[in-house]
């Protein structure tokens, strides 16, 4: 316990007047073994705010499926640092973070990761390139993937999004995106009459009865996410 505060209040110090160096140390010094994952989560957060990249690269190149989580036991997991450094190296280089993507780990961390670049492309006005990502996200994430993306048009243009339902297809996935609108609208009011009018066009029988009944267990994963 006495080594690891000590060369946690180290390498703190020692990263914030050189980071490299003190991520190569923590990286190659054998002394520390058994305590590097530790002292590697504890500059973590200055990686992230001076150098999102090398924050994103080592958080890849560690072949540990887990880090040790140490005394406390409330370490991160890699995912959640790999999705931290996306997450800054997205803010901070947005085009450095879509070349990277490839290399993020399938599963849940890559479709979060797709999700919150198109978020930003979204934002950015680059809806083409936002709905191109998905052609790199796997099949059974897709329809997760473009209803985040309906989501982010939807704070920032809902009547281009209404007019663009087409992109939406099949007919299910647009009665989804629609069924999110109406709902989230709802809670939100955020939606004018003429606008309800238009999502309700795309709804399936199916989610019909369904908002009718304000059933909204019917998409769970759309509600889990947003």
């Amino acid at each position: 316990t006495l080594k690891t505060s000590s060369a946690k209040s180290v390498v703190s110090v020692w990263s914030s007047r050189d980071h490299n160096a003190a991520l190569e140390w923590i990286l190659n010094e054998p002394g520390v073994e058994e305590i590097r994952d530790e002292l590697l989560v504890s500059i973590t957060d200055r990686l992230l705010e001076v150098d999102p990249l090398l924050a994103m690269t080592t958080m890849l190149a560690r072949v540990d499926e887990k880090f040790n989580t140490g005394m406390d036991g409330r370490a991160p997991t890699k995912e959640e640092l790999e999705l931290r450094a996306m997450s800054s190296l997205t803010t901070a280089d947005l085009e450095m973070a879509i070349d990277l993507l490839p290399s993020v780990r399938e599963g849940p961390t890559r479709l979060t990761a797709f999700q919150e670049i198109a978020e930003k492309l979204i934002r950015n006005d680059e809806i083409d390139r936002a709905f191109n990502l998905a052609g790199q996200v796997s099949g059974s994430d897709i329809q997760n993937f473009h209803i985040a993306l309906a989501a982010a048009w939807a704070e920032s243009d809902i009547g281009e999004l209404l007019n663009s339902m087409d992109r939406f297809a099949p007919e299910e996935l647009k009665s989804k995106v629609s069924f999110m609108l109406i709902v989230n609208g709802r809670y939100r009011g955020s939606l004018s009459d003429e606008q309800l009018l238009e999502a309700r066009k795309y709804l399936s029988e199916e989610h019909g009865k369904a908002l009718e009944e304000g059933d909204s267990e019917v998409l769970p994963p759309v509600f889990q996410e947003f």
